[in-house]
């Protein structure tokens, strides 16, 4: 028996949404997985609360994950669990019960092809829980747009712009504002306001990684429109590191950082 489907799409097509809000891949694998298990305690059940409950929450998640452009959940929220014309035969229960099942196995197949499709997205997908909140905050809408070029550029100066304000705002020798490498020399140095490790070779080990990225990717990143083959990988491994320098950062003085967002409200 073919699957049976409605006509018209669901508003948010007729809205020209691209996509609705952003579960990570896997986890969005986890809960399909764990619903397409329920598939067969929900067909034996028949039409019910538990059945509309479990549509919704597969369609949250396909709404959640998928990018609109996909039409695997308007199929699946298509599918008629109902026969047109219900049976007054005298198995009319077990054949209106087996054309229920039916199409719930159906609404699998859909299942199985969300699936499918974020596994192949997963490959790609860059874990917004592996890096500082707020750098990926700002950078995420390039993310999204894969503009990886200002992926690369926003971080380095997120960074350079954090840790001048989590340092007071130091001043050079002339009362200019501290930028790039000589701004990470002095805060990150010993006896710095930012200064990182408890050993003095750990804290030169950090001070030269702060003067690096200032000196090897931030001053590039900002003045030069990258064009490399391996953008992505290149501006993900800047994220990266700007995310590690923030990270220890906030670890190692909190209460300066406490203070330096207190200062700008």
């Amino acid at each position: 028996m073919s699957i049976q489907v409605k006509t018209s799409h669901p508003p948010f097509y007729a809205a020209g949404c691209t996509r609705f809000a952003h579960m990570n891949s896997n986890r969005a694998v986890m809960e399909l997985q764990r619903l397409r298990s329920e598939a067969n305690d929900i067909a034996s059940m028949g039409p019910g609360p538990q059945h509309a409950l479990w549509k919704a929450s597969v369609s949250i998640v396909m709404q959640q994950a998928l990018d609109t452009s996909s039409d695997i959940q308007f199929k699946f929220g298509s599918v008629v669990y109902r026969p047109r014309y219900m049976s007054t035969a005298a198995d009319a229960a077990a054949s209106n019960a087996k054309f229920f099942s039916d199409r719930v196995q159906d609404a699998v197949v859909f299942i199985d092809a969300a699936i499918y499709a974020l596994n192949l997205m997963s490959e790609e997908d860059i874990d917004s829980d592996n890096y500082d909140k707020e750098l990926w905050s700002h950078v995420q809408h390039s993310v999204d747009d894969e503009r990886w070029d200002q992926v690369a550029s926003a971080a380095a100066t997120f960074v350079e712009d954090k840790v001048r304000r989590w340092a007071g705002k130091p001043l050079n020798d002339s009362n200019g504002v501290l930028v790039g490498q000589a701004l990470f020399a002095k805060v990150l140095s010993e006896g710095g306001p930012l200064a990182l490790g408890n050993q003095t070779a750990e804290t030169i080990g950090w001070r030269n990684l702060g003067m690096g990225f200032a000196a090897a990717l931030s001053n590039v990143d900002r003045h030069i429109i990258q064009e490399r083959s391996d953008l992505k990988q290149y501006a993900i491994g800047v994220l990266g590191l700007a995310s590690l320098l923030l990270t220890q950062i906030r670890y190692t003085h909190p209460d300066a950082i406490v203070v330096s967002e207190r200062n700008l409200e």
